[in-house]
């Protein structure tokens, strides 16, 4: 006999993800901001965890035969289920803070005698040791160096204008960021201990001609797509200036490309990951280099307004409290979680990069409504979702053709890494990394396109409602600023994704260097671990453009690549021809 209690009936309701409704704004980007359905469930977590034990003791009189029904059906719960995995996990991990506590100690202690022997050691140059949002991305393999490859195309009149290019860049960086040293983290060298921290030094022998120069001795005036492809596919994962100490260079192409709508230079920015992230080099592009009277700071896409108000400050003191309490099984959880396995997910990555992307031209080729604005449309078809489901739910159908095109076994679904924001942007810009990441499934082997969207954005509320952003920043904060690299690349490794996808709102206008157009600009970001290959879409200039690296290992060819992102391109229109249009 199955005996229901009114009240835990409307808490696993309350407690029901589909249930809850999205009052957020667009999810797009690496912003968490204003994302109330999030900090609705926080509270409703908290609730549950104090509420459950008050009524399993109070609600039930002591028939026995009543007792045992209702437990049983308590035990049935979700709720209680995680309730009690969170408690154990929680407690069965005080045991262990006395040691943590010894062994945290014992390295704080050892880090401080090594910044004092650096700081007595005046030929060092020591500017203080990497925090732990930057040392988490120096502790890199040779097959995966962790730079940020950022590739424009500059729109020019006529040929041979790759000399005047390339002075105008170098007088722009060199007034507004190594002249007035106003960013002096970008000139600094990262330098690794022999204990195995890493510091900064600010001992830099190289000029502005070395962070700035040509990226091929080629004396043809053209290059083709195609080959330019390979070249830059060969570029993104070679050593930074200085033995791979520098932190970035320009690399400017000698060669043009014709395109349709005319004659474009490629320049490409590659910066480590340790100077900040793709938020803070994104107003470094918009605050110092670009020319300004293109540039409206109110205008900022990653600019946003810091709210004190009480109700959000006891929203996040409920979000720290919870955090602390399931931070032991969210960890737990992380752990257990089972690897992917598929023809795109390697065991070992070559170091060999392939790299290909989509620029959305102004003539739009084949499709005559926007990308973005496809986007929006179908964001506002499918209520409750986000930004990121519609993309995500295209790349799902994407990956999903190409396993069918390699013959290939098709996964039932597939781990992503997605990074967001941890914070709110400070109207002052500094070079830092504030961002954290958390892990969610996408379906793949799912033909029907509204149940790939409703299954995405279901697992996308769980992964953005639960702890993990928020345990996983204070690992990549914290912990990483605590321990040697030989400590925390076994720490921080990564073997469970098969992908990285990463969105960022850009400015809504073309961005200009001296006069110089910069009309389409993307981005690329590392392979982290054995994550082997990273999607990634920008919007810039009213029009979406998308990019993809993975190592050799994972994907074979440039055309593969190409492959993928031309399915999520063709499949945002389908859903759009299907649903809207």
């Amino acid at each position: 006999m199955e005996v229901k209690n009114p009240i835990i009936e409307l808490m696993l309701k309350s407690c029901d993800v589909e249930l809850m409704k999205n009052y957020s704004n667009e999810f797009y980007g690496p912003l968490r901001s204003n994302d109330s359905k999030a900090d609705n469930l926080v509270s409703l977590h908290l609730v549950s965890l104090i509420l459950l034990p008050i009524i399993i003791l109070t609600n039930f009189n002591f028939d026995k035969e009543k007792l045992k029904n209702r437990v049983l059906y308590v035990l049935e719960s979700p709720v209680l289920r995680e309730f009690l995995y969170v408690i154990t996990c929680f407690f069965v991990s005080l045991i262990f803070v006395p040691l943590i506590f010894l062994i945290v100690t014992s390295f704080k202690l050892y880090r401080a005698y090594v910044s004092k022997c650096l700081k007595e050691n005046k030929s060092t140059g020591f500017k203080g040791f990497l925090v732990g949002e930057d040392t988490f991305w120096v502790c890199e393999d040779d097959n995966a160096k962790a730079v940020i490859n950022v590739l424009a195309f500059v729109s020019c009149r006529g040929e041979n204008m790759h000399e005047n290019l390339l002075t105008s860049i170098r007088d722009r960086i060199y007034s507004k960021l190594m002249l007035p040293n106003t960013f002096p983290k970008m000139f600094y060298r990262k330098k690794r201990d022999e204990s195995g921290y890493f510091y900064w030094t600010d001992e830099n022998y190289l000029t502005i001609n070395e962070y700035v120069r040509f990226m091929n001795d080629s004396n043809d005036i053209f290059i083709s797509d195609d080959d330019f492809k390979e070249q830059m596919s060969s570029i993104c994962n070679q050593s930074l200036p200085a033995d791979h100490s520098a932190l970035w260079e320009c690399l400017v192409s000698r060669q043009a490309i014709q395109y349709d709508d005319g004659i474009k230079y490629p320049v490409i920015f590659r910066v480590h990951h340790s100077v900040g992230d793709g938020v803070a080099l994104l107003r470094l592009f918009l605050e110092a280099l670009a020319d300004k009277e293109d540039v409206d700071i109110d205008e900022n896409p990653v600019l946003t307004q810091t709210d004190n108000s009480f109700n959000t400050k006891f929203m996040r003191f409920l979000s720290t409290v919870v955090t602390c309490i399931k931070s032991p099984s969210v960890l737990c959880s992380q752990m257990q979680k089972q690897i992917d396995i598929n023809k795109i997910h390697p065991s070992k990555l070559s170091g060999n990069k392939k790299i290909n992307w989509i620029y959305e031209s102004s003539n739009n080729d084949n499709y005559s409504t926007p990308l973005l604005t496809v986007v929006k449309l179908l964001k506002r078809k499918f209520p409750g979702s986000r930004f990121s489901n519609i993309l995500l739910s295209a790349l799902s159908k994407s990956l999903r053709d190409y396993f069918m095109y390699k013959n290939s076994e098709v996964p039932k679904d597939m781990t992503v890494v997605m990074p967001a924001r941890i914070c709110h942007e400070s109207p002052t810009l500094k070079l830092r990394n504030r961002f954290s990441v958390a892990m969610q499934t996408i379906p793949i082997d799912v033909s029907r396109t509204t149940e790939r969207v409703e299954r995405v954005r279901r697992n996308s509320d769980v992964v953005i409602a639960s702890p993990d952003y928020q345990v996983n920043y204070f690992l990549i904060s914290v912990v990483a600023g605590i321990f040697p690299d030989w400590v925390l690349k076994n720490i921080i490794n990564s073997k469970h994704a098969t992908m990285a996808v990463s969105n960022l709102p850009g400015p809504n206008f073309s961005l200009k260097i001296n006069g110089f157009a910069f009309e389409s600009v993307g981005f690329f970001i590392p392979n982290v671990g054995q994550t082997a290959c990273g999607i990634t879409i920008l919007s810039y200039n009213n029009k979406l453009h998308f990019g993809a690296i993975a190592d050799e290992n994972s994907v074979e060819s440039v055309e593969d690549l190409g492959m993928i992102l031309d399915g999520m391109v063709n499949e945002l229109h389908d859903m759009a021809g299907k649903l809207i249009m």
